[in-house]
């Protein structure tokens, strides 16, 4: 299982899970305790399809220096 993770606001932690090459991604957000945040299901798993979108649209943000919230 392949793990990635950053310390995000309020003493939490984002965790980003992925099982198997070219599998979903697992979000998981974990408060200050290490409790796990509710998450639907419809948030929690990212497609590999969502995923690489995700990541294409932060480099054309990066490339043309945009603002990725437009």
């Amino acid at each position: 299982m392949n793990t990635i993770s950053f310390e995000v606001n309020n003493q939490r932690r984002m965790e980003l899970l992925q099982r198997e090459h070219d599998g979903h991604v697992l979000l998981l957000v974990r408060d200050a305790q290490g409790n796990l945040e509710n998450i639907s299901d419809e948030e929690a798993f990212i497609s590999p399809g969502d995923f690489v979108m995700l990541m294409n649209y932060y480099r054309l943000c990066k490339r043309e220096d945009r603002s990725i919230l437009e």
